[in-house]
């Protein structure tokens, strides 16, 4: 009871409850969201290319948006930001009741990458202007509880949805999606947390404010090493995903059926993971803390590749899912405790840009791998690959004097 009652501490925060019980529920609409996407394109189509291509838009508004997102969280009012921005999805969200047929479904398209590239500016701003609403000593353990709110939305939110579609329809799913992002716009109305105006400061470029704010992340050794490690990190796990059913089909010898129990191996870990994750960043230096966890990450991808065994695959997922819990535990409260309020949404920008781009190039390389290996040799290739990656992060970062003592200013 005793190592809960930080968690407890951080919940009785009547600000930072209202934003938590808003995002719970919201990403709870967003998985809902994404399985009624699969199956609507699927019914009005007939193929799964449809349901692909709406995934991807999802993936790219995140590369492309969210670095600006960040800078938009540092400029303007972040309880305004996330307010508009999720009424904004909520409107959206609801226009998708009106997409039932394969001539509406461009539609749905047009939709999916508004409303992602709106949540590129929702997600930076929430991260910034919670060191707001929590002692900084209380971050790691609001961040905690944010991640194990996300995961428990990942096991829940998907069979809601696959009911709701049963019983009623991917229009009703989408309806309850807009519903969810007024809760959250409600609740974050209802915060007492104010910032200072900003209508006096003037502003360089986006670009310029990009770069200002990246600054505080390039120059910190401690923090290049964690983005670069989230990058590896975002990168194994979709492209073990995009390799998951080619292991089953050939080398592990078992059913397409068996690919959900072993995605939801991830999901375990990741859920698992948080509060031990937060122990072990508690009590050990942050940098081999990340080192190793990233090393594990890596470990998993080989033992994936050179075995036969789906048990061993299964656990080697939950082990994936509990350190990447880890490394994003400790580069985002890292990052929320060193980086200066004015430049921190830039800065938490650029972490959800690396985990997006990672996501991207793990997708792209394990696909254009396949046309010309089998899966088990192009695990090794990646393995092989992210492991120069993390050698070369560490070696650089072990060279630099200040590698424990990051060159921002503590706030």
């Amino acid at each position: 009871m005793e190592r809960l009652q930080p968690y407890w501490e951080v919940a009785k925060v009547r600000d930072y409850r209202l934003l938590f019980t808003g995002q719970a529920i919201s990403q709870l609409g967003d998985w809902m969201n994404r399985v009624a996407l699969l199956v609507l394109a699927y019914q009005v189509t007939g193929q799964t290319i449809a349901g692909a291509l709406l995934l991807l838009a999802q993936i790219l508004p995140r590369v492309i948006i969210t670095p600006f997102g960040g800078v938009l969280a540092d400029r303007y009012p972040k309880r305004r930001l996330m307010l508009l921005t999720d009424l904004l999805r909520a409107g959206l969200a609801a226009s998708l009741i009106f997409v039932n047929s394969a001539a509406t479904l461009w539609w749905a398209g047009i939709a999916v990458v508004l409303m992602h590239s709106l949540a590129s500016v929702f997600n930076p701003a929430r991260g910034a202007v919670l060191p707001g609403l929590v002692p900084q000593e209380k971050l790691g353990f609001a961040n905690a509880l944010n991640d194990m709110s996300g995961q428990t939305a990942f096991f829940i939110g998907p069979a809601i949805g696959g009911l709701i579609i049963a019983v009623w329809s991917a229009q009703a799913a989408f309806f309850l999606n807009a519903a969810t992002f007024l809760l959250s716009a409600l609740f974050i109305w209802l915060m007492r947390f104010h910032e200072p105006s900003s209508r006096d400061v003037r502003h360089a470029s986006l670009l310029t404010d990009l770069h200002e704010g990246w600054s505080a992340v390039v120059q910190a050794p401690l923090l290049r090493f964690l983005y670069g490690a989230l990058f590896l990190g975002a990168a194994v796990a979709i492209g073990l995903t995009v390799l998951l059913l080619p292991l089953l089909q050939n080398t592990l010898n078992g059913s397409e059926a068996l690919l959900g129990p072993l995605m939801t191996c991830v999901g375990l870990g990741t859920l698992v993971g948080t509060l031990p994750s937060l122990w072990l960043i508690n009590r050990f230096p942050l940098l081999p803390l990340a080192a190793l966890a990233t090393g594990g990450l890596l470990t998993t991808m080989l033992v994936i590749g050179l075995t036969s065994s789906i048990a061993i695959v299964g656990l080697a997922l939950f082990v994936n899912g509990f350190l990447a819990t880890c490394t994003e535990l400790i580069a985002l409260t890292t990052t929320q405790r060193l980086v200066p309020k004015e430049r921190l949404g830039r800065a938490i920008g650029l972490l959800f840009w690396m985990l997006a781009v990672g996501q991207v190039c793990g997708a792209l390389g394990a696909s254009v791998l396949l046309r010309y290996s089998p899966a088990s040799s192009v695990t090794l290739i990646l393995w092989g690959a992210c492991g120069a990656i993390l050698i070369g992060l560490l070696i650089m970062t072990m060279l630099t004097k200040q590698a424990q003592v990051p060159e921002v200013a503590l706030d």
